[in-house]
């Protein structure tokens, strides 16, 4: 089974608007070779209503050796910011995948002037 692993540079997963995401991508692929490697900075939206997602920034590695690794850097948006609400909540995560392959990894990071998670539950709001 091939393997993806996302490292950031820093213990922390937690950023603030407009910082640097930074780390690395490591792979080992197993048997034939991906066309390519894919790592992307996205956000999503989960809970009632219709599914929102958006691609803010992505690196791509073409036909990648067996087993490697690059660095990578992503600039964060303003928002929108990591939240958790009983109704909706916004995600945000990277995302490493093969293709073909399917393999895929994800690292959940979360995004907020305070550095956490903004909890709607705390004050009984949506």
């Amino acid at each position: 089974m091939s393997r993806l692993t996302i490292v950031l540079d820093r213990e922390s997963a937690a950023y603030r608007p407009l910082e640097t995401v930074s780390g690395r991508i490591q792979w080992q692929l197993d048997g034939e070779s991906a066309e390519k490697l894919t790592l992307e900075l996205l956000w999503h939206t989960e809970g009632k209503g219709t599914r929102d997602a958006q691609q803010v920034a992505s690196m791509q590695v073409d036909r990648p050796r067996l087993s490697g690794e690059r660095e990578f850097r992503f600039t964060l948006p303003l928002g929108p910011c990591s939240v958790s609400g009983k109704l909706l909540s916004i995600v945000w995560k990277l995302e490493a995948d093969t293709d073909p392959g399917g393999d895929t990894e994800h690292l959940a990071i979360v995004v907020s002037p305070t550095g956490t998670e903004i909890d709607l539950t705390a004050d009984g709001s949506p």
